[in-house]
């Protein structure tokens, strides 16, 4: 079924004018008979328009000819969804970027934008032919995920026009929700996107404080993944919450938290200095303290200890002390034992050496008992015999 359209491109290439074969090109008997002889569901149509054909086919001559290639962002309800989704899909950047000089205009933004965008297979590998869009997100959601900040917009600039007849042509969002109430905004601070993060504020569309089903807003997931400079932009604007808390699983963690967790040093130097509580505690009764120490992270314990805000003994609700996290070996939790430098710098701020834990699992455990237990002998030395 393909075999009519490479040669029609062909025949185009070789400057044999196919606008007639264009315009009288039976879509839905095509559409139908390929369904008929495709082998697998995922790959059938619906109603495609042609041009959504042309372009999953890599047959830029012929949407050089069918023109009319302004609503490449349009939504097909098709495997790829939109046009331009269809072309990176199949690895078909030259009709991509043909449909992308399309609307230019007379936009000089637009202009600089396209000159710049060189796309490459490596550069759109999440939109390899494995990929499936899924109606549950928006089209900036997955162009603010991947980071593509001239697709993006494009998008927003397109003036996408709406088919009511065939549900197509739904415009794009750029604080659409996903079904867990995640925005393209949240997706592209999670993933370090500063550019997109700054064109998809300068919408005046969008909220930057935002939270997802659990919670977790634009600066948690930036906090959370280290991304300095995302979050310096976000507190920027005035309109987050520093301090905001996630819900369900993580309940009670903050921006902090996730950051001094994870070992982001700068993150937590911009947080810890005067913008939130250091010493909040989550559901579980921990503080970042808790976090860092458990993780080995001798660097942000000093900034956290620094402020002369938190304490070092802080308990969570199982009687457990930044000192007891630090003082456990790595096996199944790797990550909260046996940190040396972290154990002498609590002992220097006067943590206590024979705290007891309670709760069901941990009482009566104490730091030196882990330490003992786990064969830390360094750790063990130390801390009082007494303890």
């Amino acid at each position: 079924m393909e075999n009519i359209l490479w040669h029609a491109e062909a025949a185009q290439t070789a400057e044999l004018n196919q606008r007639d074969f264009i315009s009288a090109f039976p879509l839905a008997d095509w559409l139908k008979l390929h369904n008929i002889v495709e082998r697998y569901d995922s790959h059938r149509y619906t109603q495609a328009s042609f041009l959504y054909i042309l372009a999953e086919f890599d047959l830029p001559a012929l949407i050089e000819v069918h023109g009319n290639i302004k609503h490449v962002f349009n939504t097909e309800r098709e495997r790829y969804e939109t046009t331009i989704f269809a072309a990176l899909a199949s690895g078909s950047h030259r009709p991509a970027a043909r449909m992308l000089e399309s609307l230019v205009g007379t936009s000089e933004e637009l202009s600089l934008l396209f000159t710049q965008w060189k796309p490459d297979k490596g550069q759109y590998s999440a939109f390899g032919r494995d990929f499936t869009y899924s109606q549950n997100r928006g089209v900036a959601s997955y162009l603010a995920e991947k980071g593509d900040e001239t697709l993006l917009a494009f998008a927003l600039a397109s003036g996408i026009s709406t088919d009511s007849k065939n549900m197509r042509g739904r415009q794009v969002d750029p604080d659409s929700k996903d079904t867990n109430r995640r925005k393209p905004l949240s997706y592209a601070a999670a993933n370090g996107h500063e550019a997109i993060v700054k064109v998809l504020l300068a919408t005046g569309q969008v909220g930057p404080d935002s939270e997802i089903t659990g919670g977790r807003t634009p600066l948690s997931y930036s906090a959370a993944n280290g991304h300095e400079a995302i979050v310096k932009v976000l507190l920027a604007t005035g309109q987050v919450k520093p301090d905001s808390k996630a819900r369900g699983p993580w309940s009670g963690l903050t921006p902090l938290s996730y950051s001094a967790a994870n070992g982001h040093e700068a993150v937590v130097k911009v947080l810890a200095t005067g913008q939130v509580d250091p010493d909040s505690k989550d559901a579980n009764g921990r503080a970042p303290l808790s976090y860092s120490a458990a993780n080995g992270h001798e660097a942000i314990v000093k900034v956290l200890l620094a402020t002369g805000q938190v304490q070092p003994d802080s308990e969570d609700r199982d009687g457990m002390t930044p000192l007891s996290y630090s003082s456990r070996t790595p096996l199944s939790y790797a990550a909260e034992r046996g940190h040396e430098a972290v154990v002498q710098l609590l002992l220097a701020h006067k943590a206590e050496p024979d705290s007891k834990a309670t709760g069901e699992y941990n009482s009566g455990r104490t730091p030196l008992s882990d330490a003992a237990a786990n064969v830390h002998e360094a750790i063990a030395k130390l801390l009082p015999p007494e303890a």
